[in-house]
């Protein structure tokens, strides 16, 4: 089971995609991401490190096939510079 259970992450889950993604969907169109929020038990199994920001719904991951990923870290650089 994937699915966040505290406020918390709900929480982070609702700003990132508030914050981050909907500007950028905003910026460069449709676009669906790979990896969000991950459980610990699936963080665990695609490998990833037991502080990562996916546990706390604090991260996702993104390609825009029409965009080089440098455009889109520039871009996001300078539009969403609260956000590592």
């Amino acid at each position: 089971n994937n699915t966040p259970r505290d406020q918390a992450t709900l929480n982070a889950l609702r700003q990132l995609a508030q914050k981050v993604l909907q500007p950028i969907r905003n910026a460069f169109g449709p676009f669906t991401p790979s990896s969000t929020y991950r459980s610990p038990t699936v963080n665990a199994r695609v490998g990833g490190v037991s502080d990562s920001q996916h546990v706390q719904g604090e991260a996702t991951d993104i390609h825009l096939p029409t965009v080089p990923d440098e455009t889109l870290a520039r871009w996001c650089a300078r539009n969403l510079p609260v956000y590592d």
